[in-house]
């Protein structure tokens, strides 16, 4: 995972994919991270990585800035032949 816009990297102590300040937070945004996230009963799927959200949080763990989980994944996969990029919610 990556953060999909240019950011004060000077204002973010970490992230988190909680609006709850008391969930603490991650020094970076991994995708395991928004797994151990999820509850029980969540079904993993397009949908809900769009509902989610990654926030990045200052030092008092406020909300600088947010976006959707899916926005955030960035990966690259050969299939049948050919590359497809996921990277910032757009498929190249």
């Amino acid at each position: 995972m990556t953060v999909p816009d240019v950011l004060d990297w000077a204002a973010i102590a970490g992230f988190r994919f909680s609006q709850k300040t008391k969930d603490g937070m991650m020094m970076d945004m991994h995708l395991p991270g928004f797994v151990d996230s999820l509850k029980q009963d969540d079904i993993l799927s397009i949908e809900l990585l769009k509902m989610r959200a990654a926030y990045a949080v200052n030092d008092d763990y406020h909300e600088v800035q947010h976006w959707s989980v899916y926005k955030c994944i960035h990966c690259e996969l050969d299939h049948e032949g050919r590359s497809y990029l996921l990277s910032g919610g757009s498929v190249v």
